[in-house]
């Protein structure tokens, strides 16, 4: 298995960097692209890296917010195979609350009905080797950094949220941002996993 980083907050000579993540995951049945980031720098760092993100047949956007999921409609242009799996909640009003005015930090609604865009209504297996579930209870170390975060007008429950397994030899568990907490996230998961990576949302700049 081979795991690349296409963007994240972290620069690197010659690489766009951007408050978000989008990951690139080669196992030996799949080419996998695990969220989009916010805007199109992964598309650009892909081609430095020699990804070729046309021939990926799985995608998965970890939750409903812009900075892992702004790019899906720039991936669904260039791919027209891969299923990307997306949680049904995914497509709700989501917003940051900080200070007025409040600001829509959620994905575009239009592709909900995208033909590529499989909605989810919780956990799923896609197959032997990869799985999808969610985190019904958050109630263990919540974190701060959540208490701005609103869905449909209410406090975040973060249902739309979804984490990968990667099953094998050595269990890899893949997050995207970790907003029901990395507690939660490994307390849900069906089996034990060897490796974690993925965003830890532990608490708040503001």
């Amino acid at each position: 298995m081979r795991i690349t980083a296409l963007v994240e907050n972290q620069p690197l000579p010659g690489f766009r960097a951007a408050h978000g993540l989008s990951l690139y995951i080669e196992t030996p049945k799949h080419r996998i692209l695990m969220d989009m980031g916010p805007n199109n720098d992964y598309l650009e760092n892909a081609v430095k890296l020699g990804v070729d993100l046309t021939r990926v047949d799985v995608a998965i956007l970890s939750h409903g917010h812009y900075d892992h999921g702004g790019a899906l409609e720039a991936f669904l242009a260039i791919n027209h195979q891969a299923k990307v799996y997306i949680q049904r909640q995914a497509f709700q009003l989501h917003e940051s609350r900080t200070l007025p005015p409040y600001r829509n930090i959620g994905l575009n609604p239009a592709l909900m009905t995208h033909p590529q865009v499989i909605l989810l209504d919780g956990d799923h297996t896609i197959d032997d080797t990869l799985s999808l579930f969610t985190v019904p209870d958050a109630s263990l170390c919540p974190s701060t950094a959540n208490s701005n975060l609103y869905e449909n007008g209410a406090p975040d429950r973060f249902l739309h949220e979804q984490n990968l397994l990667i099953h094998g030899d050595t269990p890899v568990l893949l997050m995207g941002c970790s907003h029901t907490g990395v507690v939660n996230i490994l307390k849900a998961a069906p089996m034990v996993p060897k490796v974690c990576i993925g965003g830890l949302h532990l608490y708040s700049p503001a």
